[in-house]
């Protein structure tokens, strides 16, 4: 009877379970890729909509790679104000101020970050500080090497004017010498000529022959005349 009831009864459809196929899609910029392919097809995008400005994989890798630096401060500046969020007094609550990013100068100055920020505002401008102090150490080492060898360049200026001084002196000196020298040659020549008149007079006051001629007698008187006026006259 079974049989027959089963021969009666019209074919069911027989329910095989199946499971759904899902297809993985890449997404256009996936975590899990390298940096090269990242870069690559960040320049690939950004080409595609910039017209004017082209940018190459490493321009891409370096602009990126600040903006991820500045992205990870402000992440932690922000994790920091939502764990330890700044007492307030008479103003707006933790969340909300810590939502709308407003605070007293009291809250804002409160707390361990506060005090991180001003730790390192602090230690930078002591190291400008001791940048501006070496500069200034620097500029009046520098003014001291300055002044000392004006010094010396004014030392050696009037020692050079002294050296032109003495050549001036040493030359009129060899000037007055030479002078000298030439008035003594002609002293001495003056000299050779009077020792050769007076011997030529005495050669003719010693000759008897001569002494009655009128001519020797003549040039006896200019000879004796000429000596007079020389050695009488003013020098």
């Amino acid at each position: 009877m079974s049989s027959n009831t089963e021969s009666n009864n019209p074919a069911t459809p027989i329910n095989i379970p199946t499971t759904p196929v899902t297809k993985k899609i890449e997404p256009e910029f996936a975590a899990n890729q390298t940096g090269n392919a990242f870069y690559n097809k960040v320049k690939a995008d950004f080409n595609k909509y910039s017209q004017i400005h082209y940018c190459n994989a490493e321009q891409i890798k370096t602009r990126w790679t600040s903006l991820k630096t500045a992205t990870l401060k402000f992440s932690a500046i922000y994790n920091a104000i939502e764990r330890n969020p700044p007492n307030t007094i008479d103003g707006p609550s933790d969340s909300s101020a810590t939502a709308s990013g407003l605070c007293t100068p009291s809250a804002c100055s409160s707390g361990p970050l506060a005090c991180l920020i001003g730790q390192k505002a602090a230690k930078r401008r002591q190291t400008e500080g001791d940048k501006d102090e070496e500069k200034l150490a620097r500029a009046a080492e520098f003014t001291e090497v300055v002044r000392e060898r004006l010094a010396l360049l004014n030392r050696a200026a009037n020692i050079f004017e002294a050296q032109n001084a003495l050549s001036e002196k040493r030359l009129s000196l060899e000037e007055k010498k030479y002078l000298l020298e030439e008035k003594k040659l002609l002293l001495e020549e003056e000299h050779r000529l009077i020792e050769l008149q007076a011997h030529e007079l005495k050669r003719f006051c010693e000759t008897d022959s001569h002494a009655n001629d009128p001519e020797t007698s003549e040039v006896l008187k200019m000879m004796e005349k000429k000596i007079k006026n020389k050695w009488l006259s003013p020098m």
